[in-house]
């Protein structure tokens, strides 16, 4: 009997425990079924986008292109002038249902076209600096405007050592100027401090002379480490087949194939070399005979013919001579353009915060002129007994110079983030004067590219 009692006793709380976990899941699910419910769904334009644009559902054209056909609807090509003018008025395409389109632009690929054509049925984009050229190319045939200011604001931000050439050739192609800008200023500001053998692969020569021509090339250290740069892109444009993996290995080579040449005449004398003379002309070889050493250099290269070369040391033989019989050789007066095209180039990268005075190498007609960096200040000195000076310096008591000096900071892509310049100032200073030429804003960022032009006698 107590079994049974037992037994009932658990049955009955058995049966209680289950209404209540009942009561329970009941007050559960009405609380779920109550309360509001977070459920990911597709987007409006994700579906779009495959039910339309991949699955071709409902297409009233067929686009054939490149060996392939596209499933396509009016209504989003319409988006593109180039369609809204295909489909509309008297053209035969605007009532026929399949069009082909020849697609003349090398550059332009398939998936080109695939990401030109999806760009009209969802808002976002995928871009590489491999595709980036070939979708501008697309985007500009097709007149879509959204579709290349993206391909723009890519290529602004994505120009390195290995992509500048082809996006400026890019921008040259598609008259994306912004594009073609950006490009030029990296390059100004990069040509002597990126040491890049691919670079030096793809300058074009229109290119190049333009770079070389410009007032606003960072010259680093002096004229002649641009005259040893274009020598080592020369020596690779004569042998594309080269397989130099740096820098190091190229200056080697190209030092051993000028010195080596059999040929007695200069190099841009022979057929091979006479395509670039109009970019070592723009060199300004009267601040690279002004060394010795780098004198030396020239003649053991043979790369410039010896008529260029005696008709400067004439005129610099000339402007010596005048200087010391005390003749009218001051720059002042110099015109923008005068300046521009025949001033001394220098520059230097300032690594770290810190004092710094320097100054570069080269007979200057006895003008020994010293560049001091402190605490963010640039000066200019005219260095007579304070300092030793191993060329003959003049004692007049005022001697004129011109000077433009440029600051420059740049992120690790090598564009700009700060730049500041003087413009052109003309200075009369007495022997040992210092003068503040540059105040720079804080904070300095480093390293600090600084680049110097300056006249000190007239052209």
């Amino acid at each position: 009997m107590g079994n049974k009692l037992s037994v009932e006793h658990r049955e009955t709380t058995k049966q209680s425990s289950k209404r209540l976990r009942d009561e329970e899941l009941e007050d559960s699910t009405e609380e779920l079924i109550s309360s509001p419910q977070r459920k990911k769904m597709k987007t409006t334009s994700a579906y779009i986008f495959d039910t339309l644009f991949v699955n071709g559902a409902n297409s009233d054209i067929i686009i054939v292109a490149l060996g392939e056909e596209w499933f396509l609807h009016k209504i989003y090509l319409r988006q593109s002038p180039y369609f809204a003018g295909m489909f509309s008025g008297n053209w035969k395409e605007s009532a026929e249902s399949k069009v082909a389109i020849d697609i003349l632009d090398p550059n332009i690929d398939a998936n080109a076209l695939r990401v030109a054509f999806g760009s009209m049925y969802k808002d976002d984009i995928e871009l590489s600096v491999t595709s980036v050229i070939s979708i501008t190319a697309a985007a500009s045939l097709f007149q879509m405007d959204g579709l290349l200011q993206g391909c723009v604001e890519f290529m602004s931000e994505n120009i390195i050592a290995k992509t500048v050439c082809s996006f400026y050739k890019a921008g040259q192609m598609y008259c994306l100027k912004t594009v073609e800008a950006k490009c030029f200023e990296w390059l100004e500001h990069c040509l002597l401090t990126s040491q890049s053998v691919t670079l030096l692969q793809e300058l074009s020569i229109d290119l190049m002379l333009a770079l070389v021509k410009s007032p606003q090339l960072f010259v680093m250290q002096v004229e002649m480490d641009l005259y040893s740069l274009l020598k080592q892109w020369l020596y690779i444009q004569l042998n594309p087949d080269s397989s130099c993996a740096s820098i190091t290995k190229l200056q080697a080579e190209c030092d051993q194939y000028f010195s080596q040449r059999a040929e007695s005449e200069a190099m841009l004398e022979t057929e091979a070399g006479k395509p670039y003379q109009s970019v070592f002309e723009a060199v300004r070889l009267q601040h690279v005979i002004n060394d010795i050493a780098s004198a030396q250099i020239l003649d053991t290269d043979r790369i410039i013919p010896e008529s260029w070369l005696s008709s400067l040391y004439k005129q610099q033989w000339r402007k010596m001579l005048s200087m010391d019989q005390r003749m009218d050789l001051d720059p002042s007066g110099m015109t923008d353009q005068a300046f521009d095209e025949s001033c001394v180039r220098c520059g230097r990268v300032l690594h770290q915060d810190g004092e710094y005075c320097w100054r570069w190498t080269g007979f200057s007609f006895g003008f020994d002129f010293l560049i001091i960096f402190s605490s963010g200040l640039i000066f200019v000195k005219r260095n007579t007994r304070t300092q030793p000076c191993s060329a003959a310096v003049s004692l007049l008591p005022k001697r004129t110079v011109i000077v433009r000096t440029t600051a420059a900071s740049s992120d690790s892509k090598g564009s700009l983030i700060y730049k500041k310049t003087t413009g052109k100032k003309e200075m009369r200073l007495g022997p040992d004067e210092q003068s503040l030429i540059l105040s720079l804003d804080p904070p300095v960022r480093f390293p600090l590219y600084i680049s110097v032009n300056m006249a000190m006698v007239r052209v």
